[in-house]
């Protein structure tokens, strides 16, 4: 046939038409081509001494010189490599003229870790006795540089002369033969025999000159690793250690089968062979018994690490992936293999993973890094897809199979049926360290008192003169002027309440002819409108609001005034600074309680009172900010940490807490400012140092965030180390870790997403109080079943913390789940207490468990817990729960007692005076009820209380008091009043003779009583309305009021002559 005929000529035709040149073109996906690596053999240095002729012996001849020979073994060759013998020179030295080419080396990665992990071991041979060697280290070329060599000394190779002289046997015993040994130095002791074993003649210091040095081909090289490369790769050591502790089906058939079976670590690597280790040997430890105590696999010195040489592209690959940045974490690999090189049939069963952290490689300037981490079986169906696959053959190659042993079931491995979590020790090192070496960030462009307010802080006396103490400074005054007048004007005591009244209607007289009452007056005036202007010039809820909270600062003002006037010594004050610092105290426990209970607007009262005792101490300005915080007023809170910093720029809690505020507020420069100002102090504040890494992340400075975060949590343990360094018996509670601290602070700062954030940020592996932060963030973001599945999670791993019990019922409380939050709250009250390890039940606690009893109708156990908290807590909230409980029961004289314990614990809680009221009208005592409900409104009773503002506007209807049901019902009707509510005021109306108001209310309570399906309520309504229209001469509207009554089936009758008689 012809040519073209061909199929196989056509094909080369097409080929040569493609390429007319006639040059052969390499695949697509050919690598580099190969190149040879040389290695020269110049020089060894005198190896002996030199001959010297015995003395008497002047013909006799120096020996023949003993050629001198060198063997290697190249990385990578299996055989070694050895030169042609070279005599020594006059001088003794050999010069060798000696390169051996080893060609066809692909460059690469692996060729780069090959050379790195075994030495080129040089040996030197005298005649045919070797007597030196040297181990030529590769490392250097991952540098960068085109050869390696030099002058390496020589180690010598001892002879038996050059080993320690073996001890004589000991005689037998009991043989008669042997003698006594005589004493060192005794007669009879033997002469010592010269040792005439051989010895290596080696001089030290001898030394070989070798280079090696790779030769490319044209275009490649020049260096055996790129600069690149060399600048920013890396080498990884990886050096397994135990895994531990081993399964039972592992030991049984280990045991069976004599230690058939070796283990090996492996860790793959982004574009480079897995780093492999293999050879691990069971080792099983048991007591007298027989009982077994410990077990694990170990690996041996020799052959427990891999070194692996990772080119920059691979070594950021592996930083990132530890970092979290990557696909994937860090894995590392287990599996069983067959010393033999038997077929194990179950070799999944023991193949596993484990997600490493290298955590001790993300700390700056850090290289070394030891961890455990627990081995889990792979996802199903990856086994071929494992860098230790290949160590385990799916099929047999023909070596046997291994001993017979069950297979663990689908999807699991035998390493998790061990009796605690088994894992693998390891330790990896890297020549360079992941991130860069710790550094302090760059300080802000602006400082703390750039940010501050442009005027000057408090003087230090300026708060003496304000305007509540000019205020008692005139009570004082005027009460000093009536005292006076009153001496002058009479004399002894008054006879009867008629000569009481005679007296004071002589001394208005006097007061007023003489001009002093109006003097008085105008003085009180201008004081009290120094104090509107400092404290009430924003007013309360409206007018009345501003006016009510007035009345009641300045009747409170005035009773301090007088009784500091009436005691007999001053009340006791701090001599440094001239504040009371006890009443400080008693102010900060009031506003806490009533935080506590719920009721901030009293908790913010108690705040601002502090600030009127004294406004020149930060820590005052820091803790009202932080309750600001708390009631999410961000603007507010910034003012106050403000102002406690005007006082000390260095307050660190108001420096902390702006930190938080402007990380909320992303106003991150500011963060930067405020955080520094406390990290560059020479105490160290983990809490700052964490709060700067989440600004820095934000900001994405990702250097200064890694910086951050490991001064925070190297502070955090210093700060732990300090409290575990005391006795063991006190047994401290451990601090959380940084950033679980700052997290509890922003949760207190109402701030969850923050929290949330900062605490991705920490590394604890501590679930419960993980689980408890992200609870808290899940309620104040109003997720309950978010915030339900983390308590339980709590839980599942400590039942015996009152805390997550405790979050559980303010979850069912907010639910309006009052019975299963009276569970949760008991389950907490079991949890402390001295008996338990402890502390006793918070008074949040207390409150919360009785106001779930109440709530749920448990009114006896609600009583009892009260009381209880009346014993551990006594306050004003305790004594009132016990007092509305007791209320509710019908037990009106203890109610009265214990609310008159309340009043005396705190007599401006609008609360107890409304509550008071409530039980002077079930005792028919309407006048008292009337007092103490006006001391209720000029308290600023809160709109929240409309309940209890219905029930007394209802007995106050009952008793005829129709003014004060008015006001009371009114109120209620305004915030959240029902149709019962609305009825009980438009009946109060009408006893007032306003019919047409009453009407008006009558008929939105019928509206409301049909949008609740109240039909008693609208029954009464339309029975009522019915006579109202008719007094008032609307008949059709009568009419109408009828007709809904026939429509509900209620028989009606002529309408009464008047409303009451309906």
């Amino acid at each position: 046939p012809s040519p073209s005929s061909c199929p196989q000529s056509q094909a080369m035709s097409e080929e040569e038409a493609a390429n007319p040149d006639g040059e052969a073109e390499a695949p697509d996906d050919a690598g580099p081509p190969p190149f040879t690596i040389n290695v020269a053999i110049k020089a060894v240095s005198p190896l002996v001494a030199p001959w010297v002729k015995p003395e008497g012996e002047e013909e006799a001849e120096p020996p023949p010189p003993e050629p001198v020979k060198l063997s290697f073994t190249f990385p990578g060759e299996e055989e070694p490599v050895e030169t042609e013998p070279v005599e020594p020179g006059e001088d003794g030295a050999c010069v060798f003229d000696y390169v051996k080419a080893l060609e066809g080396r692909t460059p690469g990665p692996a060729l780069v870790s090959a050379l790195m992990a075994t030495p080129m071991v040089v040996t030197v041979h005298r005649g045919e006795t070797a007597i030196g060697t040297v181990s030529v280290d590769m490392l250097a070329f991952t540098t960068g540089v085109e050869s390696i060599g030099g002058s390496y000394a020589l180690t010598k190779i001892p002879f038996e002369g050059d080993l320690p002289k073996p001890e004589p046997e000991a005689p037998a015993d009991g043989d008669e033969a042997a003698e006594a040994e005589p004493e060192a130095g005794g007669e009879g002791a033997p002469e010592e025999e010269e040792d005439t074993r051989p010895k290596n003649p080696m001089l030290d210091g001898a030394s070989v000159e070798l280079s090696v040095a790779p030769t490319f081909p044209p275009d490649e090289g020049p260096a055996l690793v790129s600069e690149h490369d060399a600048l920013h790769g890396g080498i990884l050591t990886l050096t397994a250690v135990a895994i531990a502790p081993l399964p039972k089906t592992l030991i049984d058939v280990q045991a069976a089968n004599d230690n058939h079976w070796e283990f090996a670590v492996a860790m793959p690597l982004e574009g480079l062979d897995p780093a492999t280790i293999r050879g691990g040997e069971t080792i099983v430890e048991k007591d007298d018994d027989g009982e077994i105590v410990a077990s694990r696999v170990e690996f041996a010195p020799e052959t427990s690490t891999a070194r692996v040489w990772m080119p920059a592209a691979t070594f950021a690959a592996f930083r990132d992936s530890i970092r979290g940045k990557g696909p994937a974490k860090a894995r590392m690999e287990v599996c069983r293999v067959s010393k033999s090189g038997a077929f194990d049939a179950i070799a999944e069963s023991y193949r596993a993973i484990a997600d490493a952290t290298f955590d001790g490689l993300l700390n700056p300037g850090a290289t070394e890094s030891t961890e455990t981490a627990p081995l889990r079986a792979p996802p199903f169906g990856q086994y071929a897809a494992s860098c230790v696959a290949k160590l385990c053959p799916k099929e047999n190659p023909g070596g046997g199979e291994g001993p017979a042993e069950e297979a663990a079931p689908e999807g699991q491995v035998h390493w998790v049926a061990t009796p605690t979590e088994c894992g693998v020790t390891f330790e990896v090192t890297v020549s360079a360290p992941v991130l860069p070496p710790w550094r302090a960030p760059l300080p802000p462009k602006m400082a703390v008192a750039d940010l501050l307010p442009g005027r000057d802080p408090l003087g230090p006396h300026e708060a003496d003169v304000r305007a509540t103490e000019a205020f008692r400074a005139e009570v004082t005054k005027s009460a000093a002027v009536l005292s006076k007048e009153y001496a002058a004007m009479f004399t002894g005591e008054p006879k009867d309440a008629d000569s009481k009244a005679t007296r004071r209607k002589s001394l208005v007289f006097e007061l007023n002819r003489s001009g002093k009452y109006h003097a008085m007056k105008e003085r009180l005036k201008s004081a009290a409108s120094a104090i509107i202007a400092e404290r009430f010039h924003n007013g309360g809820e409206g007018v009345q609001g501003k006016y009510n909270e007035l009345y009641v600062h300045l009747v409170q003002e005035m009773h301090a005034a007088l009784k500091k006037l009436g005691s007999s010594e001053e009340e006791p004050e701090d001599p440094r600074d001239g504040v009371d610092h006890a009443k400080l105290a008693r102010f900060k426990a009031l506003a806490d309680e009533y935080e506590i209970s719920g009721d901030q607007s009293n908790a913010d009262k108690w705040h601002r009172e502090r600030l009127v005792l004294t406004r020149r101490l930060p820590e005052i300005w820091a803790e009202y900010g932080a309750f600001l915080a708390r009631c999410e007023r961000y603007g507010k809170s910034e003012e106050a940490y403000k102002e406690a910093l005007m006082l000390d720029e260095g307050h660190v809690p108001s420096l902390i807490a702006l930190c938080a505020l402007m990380l909320h507020d992303e106003e991150y420069e500011r963060a930067e400012v405020y955080g520094q100002a406390v990290t560059s102090r020479e105490e160290g504040d983990p809490v700052a140092w964490s709060l700067l890494a989440a600004t820095y992340n934000a900001m994405e400075r990702d250097e200064d965030a890694t910086n951050c975060n490991y001064e925070a949590r190297r502070l955090a343990a210093e700060v732990m180390s300090r409290v575990t360094a005391g006795s063991p018996g006190s047994q401290p509670e451990k601090p959380p870790e940084a950033f679980v601290s700052t997290s509890l602070l922003l949760l207190d700062m109402h701030m969850p997403a923050e929290a949330c954030a900062i605490l991705e940020q920490s590394r604890t592996h501590a679930a419960f109080i993980r689980s408890i932060c992200l609870a808290r963030a899940a309620m104040l973001e109003s997720m309950p079943q978010n915030a339900h599945g983390f308590l339980m999670d709590a839980l599942a791993v400590d039942a015996t913390d009152p805390r997550p019990f405790e979050l559980l019922g303010d979850l069912h409380m907010k639910e309006g789940a009052f019975a299963d939050a009276v569970e949760a709250y008991t389950h907490a009250m079991a949890c402390t207490g001295e008996a338990n390890g402890r502390p006793p039940a918070s008074l949040k606690l207390i409150l919360n468990l009785g106001k779930a009893l109440t709530e749920n109708g448990d009114l006896a156990d609600a009583r009892a817990t009260f009381e209880a908290g009346c014993e551990m807590c006594p306050c004003a909230s305790t004594w009132l729960g016990a007092g509305i409980a007791m209320l509710r029961q019908g037990d009106l004289e203890s109610a009265e007692a214990a609310l008159a314990e309340a009043n005396i614990q705190d007599h401006t809680n609008a609360r107890v005076w409304g509550y008071l009221c409530l039980v002077a009208l079930l005792s028919d005592r309407a006048p008292e009820a009337e007092q103490a409900v006006g001391s209720a409104f000029r308290c600023g009773l809160s709109n929240d209380e409309w309940p209890l503002l219905g029930e007394i506007g209802k007995l106050f209807l009952e008793h005829g008091r129709w003014k004060h049901a008015e006001g009371a019902l009114r109120r209620s009707v305004k915030h959240g009043g029902g149709a019962d509510v609305r009825y009980a005021l438009g009946r109060a109306l009408h006893e007032q003779g306003d019919a047409a108001a009453a009407r008006d209310q009558m008929l939105a309570a019928v509206e409301q009583a049909e949008e609740a399906g109240d039909a008693e309520t609208k029954r009464l309504l339309l029975e009522s309305l019915r006579a109202v229209h008719s007094e008032l001469g609307e008949n059709e509207a009568a009419a109408a009021a009828v007709g809904k009554l026939k429509v509900m089936g209620v028989p009606t009758s002529p309408p009464p002559k008047k409303w009451r008689d309906c």
